[in-house]
């Protein structure tokens, strides 16, 4: 058995035997090691035990867990002999010696072997009834709260008409169905959007064993069995009035429940003493007289320990294979760190094993875009799928969900188009165009936006005079007609006054871009600087922040990308050298220059 001890600040230790799967380290009551500092949160970390091996996860405590002077992130794996420091409490974790950790570790027994419920637990209650099975939420704002599966259908879900109604965006309306069979418990997913995850697994119906960890989108809860014990809670400031210490330990064991449930024995036992010994007496001097053996007691001779087999690391390693192609990375991990711990240096295992991790954080990316999009963030989803790349074994699923979600999103500018919100349709389109920029269908979009945010208003067309020369009457002149010199008379035309916009201040359309930019519309802030440069070719922020939108639609930092464009590249060192050359001692100006060397 492992056990935990805690040092705080002045020297003072008390251990803790790690009896249970889990135990949650905080300042709260409702923790099973309570630490009283300022600098340690409510709910600060939690150790995990499966398998054999301890893991510790940081619960987004305010100050951090560290261990051996690094600072955890996520969960992480420690062994005996690791410092682990929350506040100012040092946490050491110990084994007995003797070699009897394998034996008394609490573990989950792989699927398929038959449950037995742990020692000195009490099968009923002191009312004579079976304890019902229970669900207790570990996170979220729920956590803390249990619920009793005292039906033989419960069905979990985020309304009210649930059974167990739990009000999470990421639960759906009718997520799961928990069945009780003869002898254990099942849960059914009810095709729901985020599925449903049991110890990091993803399952459409599932035995449920003691311990096990069901996720539900974002909703971890953990499975209590009918056989299993309350949890224990240490106090660390009551640990001097607490019950079994001797010196410094704390010494909790599971069969208090079951001494504080039964009554006071009356029976003097010194007399069971003298009945024994004199009953011994005289046996042993019947079988002395008589001179045989004696028979053998109706009472069964306690049983060896059968240790499991072993396997060899070829075998594990097969083992470890099937597992990442049945997609469970824990079990094939678990594998493959027993092998290097009994190799340190054997490379198959140690290839095998970072392949796993890189599977294992890719359909975490692929879960969480599922997720992701389940709550509508769009733009968060197609940015975790870009990062799934061509040679991912996730991918062709990865560029289906990204497909489907650009047709969503397309049908919702079409919607927002109807409802003449001009402006979020473009941003959604925009949206479209960054991770499409091919799409034509989202080009003519954006340019049917644009014009009906900005129409062009119509100039009726000004009525030219008439400058043709009529030629004058015909008069009958009595009179000799006199010779006349005539003027040509030339009519001038009228002044045709046309409407001229007033310039555009640099000022004002330079913010305009920049608003552009920050709202990310990478398209509209490119022809935004584009205008400006034009119109003033020597501004030198318009430059810098061409090539600054060039670069990064063309993703020059990364040459092996997918969306990799040398033509946006070559822009964007073109407006660069123009930077460089208007503002040559600045010093973006210098770290362009070794940029473009």
């Amino acid at each position: 058995m492992y056990k935990l001890i805690i040092e705080d600040d002045e020297g003072k230790t008390t251990t803790v035997p790690l009896i249970r799967n889990q135990i949650v380290i905080g300042r709260d009551d409702g923790n099973t090691v309570r630490l009283t500092e300022r600098n340690v949160s409510r709910r600060h970390a939690r150790l995990r035990i499966e398998n054999g091996h301890i893991f510790v996860e940081d619960l987004q405590s305010y100050n951090g867990s560290w261990v051996n002077g690094d600072r955890v992130e996520g969960e992480f794996e420690v062994r005996p002999g690791d410092l682990l420091v929350i506040g100012d409490y040092h946490l050491t974790l110990e084994s007995d010696e003797g070699g009897a950790t394998d034996d008394a570790m609490p573990s989950l027994p792989p699927r398929g072997q038959q449950i037995t419920p742990p020692t000195g637990v009490p099968l009923v209650t002191p009312s004579g009834e079976l304890q019902p099975a229970r669900l207790q939420i570990l996170n979220t704002s729920f956590s803390g709260q249990e619920f009793s599966l005292d039906k033989d259908e419960v069905l979990i879900g985020r309304t009210d008409e649930n059974d167990i109604g739990i009000d999470h965006p990421s639960v759906s309306r009718h997520h799961a169905r928990i069945v009780k069979q003869v002898d254990t418990y099942q849960i059914v997913d009810l095709e729901s959007a985020n599925g449903v995850c049991v110890n990091g697994e993803d399952y459409s119906i599932c035995d449920l064993r003691w311990g096990d960890i069901i996720e539900l989108g974002h909703v971890r809860i953990r499975f209590v069995a009918p056989l299993e014990s309350e949890n224990v809670v240490v106090n660390f400031d009551d640990a001097a009035a607490a019950p079994g210490m001797n010196g410094d330990t704390i010494e909790i064991t599971q069969l208090d429940a079951i001494e504080a449930m039964s009554p006071p024995s009356r029976t003097n036992p010194a007399l069971f003493v003298g009945i024994g010994g004199f009953v011994l007496l005289l046996v042993g001097g019947l079988f002395w007289v008589i001179g045989s053996t004696p028979q053998e007691s109706n009472h069964k001779k306690p049983q060896k320990r059968i240790s499991e087999p072993t396997f060899s690391s070829d075998e594990q390693i097969k083992q470890a294979q099937q597992s990442l192609k049945n997609y469970e990375f824990g079990n094939a991990i678990a594998i493959l760190n027993e092998i290097l711990r009994q190799n340190p240096q054997q490379t198959e295992a140690l290839a095998l094993k970072k392949h796993a991790l890189v599977l294992q954080k890719e359909h975490g990316l692929l879960r969480k875009a599922t997720t992701q999009q389940a709550s509508e963030k769009w733009k968060d989803a197609l940015e975790t799928l870009s990062k799934l790349g061509t040679a991912s074994p996730f991918y062709e699923k990865a560029r289906a969900d990204k497909k489907s979600i650009l047709e969503l999103l397309a049908k919702k500018v079409a919607k927002l188009d109807g409802e003449e919100k001009y402006n979020e349709a473009l941003q959604y389109n925009s949206l479209i165009m960054e991770h499409a920029p091919d799409d034509e269908e989202a080009k003519k979009r954006r340019d049917a936006l644009e014009a009906k945010m900005n129409p062009t208003p119509r100039v009726a067309p000004v009525p030219r005079p008439d400058i043709r020369i009529r030629p004058a009457p015909f008069r009958i002149r009595k009179k000799p007609m006199r010779r006349r010199i005539r003027r040509r008379i030339v009519r001038k035309r009228p002044l045709i006054r046309r409407r001229v916009k007033p310039p555009v201040r640099t000022v004002d359309m330079s913010q305009k871009c920049l608003n552009h930019f920050k709202k990310s519309r990478l398209l509209s802030a490119t022809t935004c600087y584009r205008r400006l440069v034009k119109k003033k070719p020597k501004h030198a922020a318009g430059h810098y922040m061409l090539g600054v939108l060039f670069s990064r639609r063309g993703h020059c930092n990364n040459p092996e990308h997918e969306k990799y464009k040398p033509s946006l590249c070559t822009e964007a060192s073109i407006h660069y050298r123009k930077y460089v050359k208007l503002e040559p001692h600045t010093k973006r100006a210098a770290k362009l220059r070794k940029m473009l060397k």
